[in-house]
C-alpha cells in the first residue's frame, strides 16, 4: 500500500465512529426490554445513557458486551460487526466492561484482581500499576490488601482499574455512581474525565446527572427501552420538562 493510500485509510477509519449500534433490541427470555435503539460512539468521546430504573441502560451495555441477553439489531465495533462474537472475543477486540456489581474477586488482593484483567498491549501501550495508581492514589495504599475487605468506593476504582488492564479503546461503565459517597464519587468522576483525556471512549449508564456533567460529551436518555433524547447537557438544560418527564423521581 502506498503511502498516500495508507493515510486515506487512516482518515477514513478516524472518522468513522468507533461504535454503532443500529436498531437493537433485547430480550430477557419473553420480555424485550430494549427496542429498536440507535446509537453511535465517536473516538473519545464520552457518552451517557441517562434514565430510570428498569430503562434499559444495563441491557444495552450487556448487548454491547454479548452478556446475558438474545439481542437482534446491528452492532459495529471499529468497522467490525460484533453482534455474533463472544464476550471473550469482544474484550480482546478493545472493549472494557465493568459492571454494576463489580465483580471483584474477593479474595485476591488489589494487585491481583488487576493482574487478572491484564492484556497484551495494544496500540503500543500497556497500561502499567504505576499509571493506575496516579490515576487512583488510594489503591496505591492497599495495594496488597484483599478485595472483600475494601469499601464500596476502593472496589469501584478497582474494577475501573482491572478492566484498564485489558488496555481498551472503549470502556463501559454501568452505574458507577451507585452507593458511593460524594467525596468517592468526585474522585471517580475526575478519574473518568482524565481517561478521555487520554482517547479512551466511554459509554456510561447512569441517574445521576450530577456525577457526568464534567465529562459528558452527549447525553441519550432512555425510557422503557427507547431513545427518548438525545443532546448535550446544554440541550437537556435548556428545556427542563425533558428531566421532569424521563428521569425525575
Amino acid at each position: 500500500m502506498s503511502r498516500s493510500a495508507s493515510t486515506d485509510a487512516a482518515a477514513e477509519r478516524a472518522a468513522r465512529p468507533l461504535l454503532e449500534i443500529d436498531g437493537l433490541s433485547a430480550s430477557y427470555g419473553r420480555a424485550t426490554v430494549v427496542h429498536d435503539l440507535d446509537l453511535t460512539v465517536a473516538r473519545g468521546e464520552a457518552l451517557v445513557l441517562l434514565g430510570r430504573n428498569g430503562a434499559g441502560k444495563s441491557t444495552t451495555l450487556k448487548s454491547v458486551m454479548g452478556l446475558e441477553v438474545e439481542r437482534r439489531g446491528r452492532i459495529v465495533f471499529d468497522g467490525q460487526g460484533i453482534d455474533d462474537w463472544p464476550t471473550h472475543r469482544i474484550a480482546a477486540a478493545g472493549i472494557g466492561y465493568v459492571p454494576e456489581d463489580r465483580r471483584i474477586f474477593a479474595g485476591l488482593t488489589v494487585t491481583e484482581n488487576m493482574a487478572v484483567g491484564r492484556l497484551p498491549p495494544r496500540d503500543g501501550h500497556a497500561w502499567s500499576e504505576a499509571e493506575i495508581w496516579e490515576l487512583f492514589p488510594p489503591l496505591a495504599a492497599i495495594r496488597e490488601r484483599r478485595a472483600g475487605y475494601l469499601s464500596g468506593g476502593e472496589q469501584q476504582m478497582l474494577a475501573i482499574a482491572r478492566t484498564l488492564m485489558g488496555n481498551p479503546r472503549l470502556l463501559l461503565l454501568d452505574e458507577p455512581s451507585e452507593g458511593l459517597a460524594p467525596v468517592i464519587l468526585e474522585r471517580i468522576a475526575e478519574a473518568v474525565g482524565m481517561l478521555k483525556s487520554r482517547g479512551i471512549a466511554l459509554v456510561v449508564s447512569e441517574q445521576n446527572l450530577a456525577f457526568v456533567r464534567d465529562f459528558a460529551d452527549r447525553l441519550l436518555i432512555i425510557e422503557t427501552g427507547a431513545k427518548r433524547f438525545t443532546g448535550t447537557i446544554a440541550d437537556l438544560a435548556a428545556d427542563p420538562s425533558i428531566a421532569e418527564r424521563y428521569l425525575a423521581v
